[in-house]
């Protein structure tokens, strides 16, 4: 997994912002695990642990995910390269868990909020705004 990861970073370079913490990941966690497994002997399950296993360590369920993506990519990488048939990586579910911080506005703010949204000459976007701050909002 080692080739596929030093290719794969140098094809990405260009437009991945995140290179440096993707090989950080790499060196520090999943070549550690993954790097002496022959690539077509990595599983889903092996994979699916390891996962759980970040999130168990107490890194945020989007570093576990992340480290799932970039593990995902090496892997995608080995199968376009005919090295793997199917990708082991790709049934391991992401956690998904987005960081949310709810804030609620002060009652300064919320004087100063329907102030414009009354008074703006643009009406429609005000109306519209108006609506959707008065209707509950469901969270799914």
């Amino acid at each position: 997994m080692r080739r596929i990861r030093t290719a794969g970073s140098r094809k990405r370079s260009h437009d991945k912002r995140t290179l440096k913490n993707d090989e950080q990941m790499n060196q520090s966690r999943i070549e550690p695990r993954f790097g002496d497994i022959p690539i077509n002997k990595i599983t889903t399950v092996q994979i699916r642990q390891f996962h759980m296993e970040l999130k168990n360590s107490g890194l945020s369920p989007a570093t576990a995910d992340h480290h799932l993506k970039v593990s995902r990519h090496a892997l995608s990488l080995a199968v376009d390269w005919d090295l793997l048939k199917k990708n082991p990586a790709l049934k391991v579910q992401q956690f998904n868990q987005t960081r949310v911080i709810k804030r609620a506005l002060s009652p300064e703010e919320l004087t100063r909020l329907m102030e414009v949204l009354t008074t703006d000459k643009n009406r429609m976007v005000c109306h519209l705004s108006l609506i959707h701050i008065s209707e509950p909002t469901r969270l799914q």
